[in-house]
C-alpha cells in the first residue's frame, strides 16, 4: 500500500484488486500468484518480452528486463505507463488470442472428460486467455469481470 500511495496508483486498481489488498487471505494469495501469466502476456504484448513460450511451464517474471519491468521500487512506474507506446500488431495479438482459446478449449475438454493435460499447463492456458481477451475488448468486459467462454 506504501508503493500504491507514494506513486499514486490507487485509481488504477481494480475493485477486486481493492479488495484483495485490503483482505489478502492465503486462499486470495494462492488465485493471485497466477496473474504472473496475465502480466507476461501484456509485457509480451508492449513488446517487452519477445516470446510468450509455449505454455508447458510457468513463466519467469525475472525474465523480464529489469530496465523494461514497470515496477522494480525504485522506479516511478507511472513513467513505464505513460511511456509504453508500443504494441505488438493486431494480427499478432488476434492470433495469439485464437491460439490461447483453442488451447483452452482443449484444458475444458479433457476436464470434462477426466482426462489429464500432460503437454500444457491448464492454468497458465487460461490466465493467458484472460489476458489476450481483455487486450481484445472481448465483449467490453472490464479487467475483473473477463471471461474465457469456450
Amino acid at each position: 500500500m506504501d508503493y500504491i500511495e507514494k506513486y499514486n496508483l490507487a485509481h488504477l486498481l481494480t475493485p477486486a484488486e481493492k479488495e484483495f489488498l485490503d483482505y489478502p487471505t492465503e486462499e486470495a494469495k494462492r488465485h493471485e500468484t497466477w496473474k504472473c501469466e496475465c502480466i507476461w502476456t501484456l509485457m509480451w504484448a508492449l513488446k517487452k518480452v519477445n516470446d510468450l513460450k509455449f505454455p508447458d511451464h510457468l513463466c519467469d517474471l525475472n525474465d523480464i528486463p529489469i530496465e523494461e519491468y514497470p515496477a522494480d521500487g525504485e522506479k516511478d512506474p507511472n513513467i513505464f505507463i505513460n511511456n509504453s507506446k508500443e504494441i505488438r500488431t493486431k494480427t499478432e495479438i488476434l492470433d495469439a488470442n485464437d491460439l490461447y482459446y483453442r488451447m483452452d478449449w482443449a484444458c475444458v475438454d479433457a476436464r470434462l472428460n477426466n482426462e489429464a493435460m500432460s503437454i500444457i499447463i491448464p492454468g497458465v492456458v487460461y490466465e493467458r486467455h484472460y489476458a489476450l481477451n481483455w487486450l481484445i475488448n472481448y465483449y467490453d468486459q472490464e479487467w475483473d469481470d473477463i471471461t474465457c467462454d469456450t
